[in-house]
């Protein structure tokens, strides 16, 4: 409990140390490197490691039972550094981001998909809402615009692609609709139906995904 309640501590003090604001301008452009043509900048790298850091710190604690202090980061356990971990973790994470974003500039979802496009749509999006007082979302947090748009995005790829490439064959309801009845006996029929097409569709996905993960040209 005690190991738990420390590394919680730890990642909140990361998070808060790591949500300084950058203005448009301040956005650091550098080309990195690139996945599947599409660049991966400076910027976007730093944000990606902002958002996993806390999670590299509290797993290494919690798995190792270590102390955060200078020599953390380049200490070996089990052959990798809490570095390398987190170096790799990042460059997963952007890929399959970048995965899921060329699929929504692939289907109309999004045009630009570039780091500062997807920055320049959240300023937007708040600077036209600022002084809207209607209920739902206002304002989109400019530390998380990146999950925001990528989420949203994925949710309507799902829709998309649902209704087309990834769309269950009467097989796979037919296997999965008896789970769903034991499972939610007092759903109608047409909710057990769409709750089997949507845990398909979801599986799908994923597979979907990891298969060109796999075959991705980085």
């Amino acid at each position: 409990m005690k190991k738990a309640l420390y590394a919680l501590c730890i990642a909140l003090v990361i998070i808060s140390f790591c949500s300084c604001k950058n203005t448009e301008n301040e956005i650091k452009d550098e080309t990195i490197y690139t996945i599947n043509n599409e660049i991966v900048t400076q910027a976007e790298a730093e944000y990606f490691t902002k958002k996993i850091k806390p999670e590299i710190i509290s797993h290494y604690i919690a798995e190792y039972s270590v102390v955060y202090d200078e020599s953390f980061w380049t200490t070996e356990y089990d052959g990798t550094t809490p570095q390398e971990a987190l170096e790799n973790a990042v460059k997963e994470q952007i890929a399959l981001a970048k995965i899921q974003l060329i699929l929504c500039r692939e289907h109309g979802i999004y045009e630009d998909i570039s780091y500062r496009g997807l920055y320049g749509l959240a300023l937007q999006y708040n600077e036209a809402h600022k002084n809207n007082q209607s209920v739902g979302l206002t304002s989109i947090p400019m530390d998380s615009f990146y999950d925001y748009y990528l989420d949203n995005g994925i949710m309507e790829l799902k829709n998309i692609l649902g209704e087309n490439e990834l769309k269950p064959t009467e097989d796979e309801i037919n296997n999965t609709i008896n789970e769903i009845k034991k499972k939610y006996p007092n759903k109608t029929e047409d909710e057990q139906l769409s709750i089997a097409n949507d845990i398909i569709v979801e599986k799908k996905y994923d597979d979907y995904i990891s298969k060109l993960y796999s075959e991705l040209d980085a």
